[in-house]
């Protein structure tokens, strides 16, 4: 069942890749933009940088007319690919743990609905999913200011409300206080209503986060939750919590959500994950770039240290997996922790190194990107990654090593003909007149 499903959503992502595919040459920003003025879903095709057959034959069938016409009348459809410059920016900023897939997004740039490679969906599936997700939210914004229209309040109808507005990720702060109002206050401190508050993850230091642990009964009612849901619901209020504060701009809420976030883990090497993530998110979605790298390399350095040590001792036979977070934190148990395939690794550690070529304009952490690059070449030596490569050996000095890894790359990606590497032989040229090939210089 598993590789059915995978053939079917490889079957779709390819097809944007050629020809009569209706995804355009635009960036995720105008997407964005173009989204909110026409009131519909961006269509972000995520797609693979491990398996670029996998592209090359999905990339056929997104030219079938019915196909093709159904999505540009319904969505903006989008390509971030393994060598867009945006890859990154949208892998932080929703957190993404899958290495590949389609992303609906809407004009606010709020995550709709993501599936990832081997979700056993057809395309017609896809879309109607995404289009009825992007319908229930605007129902629930109706039924929302109905409801604060009304005389009679219903605390059942108000649970009913908030618990559909977070099933689909929308903002329940203000119906949350509504709710808080209305329930006795001595039916406050009770097991059953601490367990709904906590299961709609209120934003953290909300006044619902704050009564709700401010109550005598509230860790009895945590910890009687079962564990995977308790480590959700941390996830949700940091993830959801940092969004605020990155949209108001307020770096010090960020950093007390980062120490909360810190402190749902168990040892060090989790703790400093969690509070990386959530300031990667604030300084990325706040555009300064600078805070984003300082933090962005002690998070990836930590993580190449994980791979390194991944992928020098036998694993255990256990499932891949391509949730690299929870194979990078190793936080919870041992048994949490899966194997993953060795070029996953190198596909994370190649965008990273990517990223910082093009943002790192003062070269400080170049010396980083190349280790990251050079792992990733000798996990999985695809052409992406060895281009990557290439790239920070000439921004390094190492000229002829930098040639070889590009002539590498150039060979690698004919056999694909990927439109993204038109420029390529041309940047080998530039490199053998030791000419400038960075961000800018038409490199990526």
């Amino acid at each position: 069942m598993k590789s059915t499903g995978l053939l079917l959503v490889l079957t779709f992502l390819t097809m944007a890749l050629r020809g009569q595919s209706p995804f355009l040459n635009i960036t995720y920003k105008t997407a964005l933009d173009r989204a909110a003025r026409e009131d519909k879903l961006i269509c972000v095709l995520y797609t693979s940088a491990d398996c670029e057959s996998c592209n090359e034959t999905l990339y056929r069938h997104l030219s079938s007319g019915k196909v093709k016409q159904q999505i540009n009348r319904s969505f903006i459809p989008v390509r971030v690919g393994s060598e867009s410059g945006e890859r990154e920016h949208l892998r932080v900023l929703f957190d993404l743990k899958i290495p590949a897939g389609i992303l609906f997004v809407d004009g606010s740039g709020q995550l709709v609905y993501a599936v990832p490679y081997g979700a056993p969906l057809s395309i017609d599936s896809l879309i109607n999913e995404a289009l009825s997700r992007q319908k229930s939210i605007e129902i629930l914004r109706v039924k929302e200011k109905s409801y604060f229209g009304q005389n009679h309040k219903s605390i059942k109808d108000l649970e009913q409300l908030i618990a559909a507005k977070t099933n689909l990720e929308q903002d329940t702060r203000l119906l949350l206080t509504e709710y808080l109002g209305l329930v006795p206050r001595d039916s406050v401190n009770t097991l059953s209503v601490l367990w709904f508050l906590a299961r709609q993850a209120p934003v953290f230091e909300s006044m619902a986060y704050n009564i709700m642990v401010s109550s005598p009964l509230y860790k009895e009612a945590w910890y009687q939750m079962p564990v995977e849901e308790r480590v959700r619901i941390n996830d949700q209020i940091s993830g959801k919590s940092v969004k605020i504060a990155a949209e108001t701009g307020d770096e010090a809420f960020a950093e007390r959500i980062a120490k909360f976030a810190a402190s749902t883990y168990n040892n060090v090497p989790g703790s400093l994950y969690a509070e990386r993530r959530v300031m990667m998110y604030y300084y990325l979605h706040t555009r300064n770039m600078t805070r984003y790298l300082d933090v962005a390399v002690l998070f990836y350095d930590d993580y190449l240290r994980f791979v390194v040590s991944e992928t020098t001792v036998q694993p255990s036979v256990v499932p891949a997996d391509h949730e690299l977070p929870e194979a990078l934190l190793k936080v919870r148990t041992a048994t949490a922790v899966k194997t993953v395939a060795p070029a996953v690794y190198a596909r994370y550690l190649s965008e990273a190194a990517g990223f910082f070529y093009r943002n790192d304009s003062t070269g400080k952490y170049l010396g980083n990107a190349l280790s990251w690059a050079d792992k990733s070449v000798a996990l999985a030596p695809g052409f992406v990654n060895q281009h990557v490569y290439a790239q920070l050996l000439y921004a390094s000095g190492k000229k002829e090593e930098a040639i070889r890894y590009e002539t590498l790359a150039i060979e690698g990606s004919r056999k694909v003909k990927a439109a993204y590497t038109a420029q390529w032989p041309q940047i080998l040229e530039k490199m053998k007149r030791g000419e400038r090939i960075g961000p800018g210089a038409g490199s990526f």
